[in-house]
């Protein structure tokens, strides 16, 4: 899974969405202030728009 600034995302199990603001060392920075791995991205959200 290839993570890029702009891509948004929305939780599986609430009616948030987050986009990724910046990538540190692989791990994802959300517009929520959550830094999460490739793997809470993959378990916890689902992509809704990929980044343009």
């Amino acid at each position: 899974m290839d993570i890029k600034v702009g891509q948004v995302y929305k939780e599986k199990q609430h009616n948030t969405l987050a986009m990724v603001v910046a990538v540190q060392n692989e791990s994802a920075i959300l517009g929520t202030g959550n830094m999460v791995s490739p793997k809470t991205i993959e378990d916890r959200y689902v992509l809704v728009r990929d980044a343009e």
